[in-house]
């Protein structure tokens, strides 16, 4: 009989060609053989758990310098459009912190995203004025932009 196989495992083999033989886990495909190997349900997991052991998750691994200069370009166009005043040494930590000094496309990804934030606001209504008011809001004040 098949037990402890979960219902993912189950659709995969279902999906694979795989019909359950036998009521166990090995498999047989009505054309020729089964590509899921019948230790598979038990190694799974440990696969899974190597992979995130080994993999760097957190705010350093998030930090690409394209996308910090997109989001940090168009929380500066925010401090115009929405009365804000920030702190500059505080956004000059910020980009020291976040973008490697070796990148050299930040200064014009920046400058490219503060120019595409300003036209968009400018075509902004009222309701799309408040939700990127309060974001900027909430971001400045989550990075001790605001004074």
């Amino acid at each position: 009989m098949i037990r402890n196989v979960d219902r993912a495992t189950l659709l995969w083999m279902q999906h694979d060609g795989c019909v359950p033989a036998d009521g166990r886990v090995k498999c047989r495909r009505q054309s020729g053989g089964c590509a899921m190997p019948r230790g598979f349900v038990v190694v799974a997991p440990f696969l899974l758990a190597a992979t995130f052991t080994l993999t760097r998750v957190g705010p350093a691994a998030a930090d690409d310098p394209l996308e910090v200069a997109q989001g940090l370009g168009r929380v500066i166009a925010a401090e115009t459009f929405c009365g804000l005043t920030f702190d500059r040494s505080a956004i000059e930590a910020f980009v020291e912190k976040r973008v490697p000094a070796t990148a050299m496309g930040f200064i014009s990804d920046l400058d490219t995203s503060i120019w595409a934030a300003q036209r968009d606001f400018a075509e902004a209504g009222p309701s799309t004025k408040a939700a990127i008011c309060a974001h900027a809001r909430r971001f400045a004040k989550a990075h001790g932009f605001v004074r």
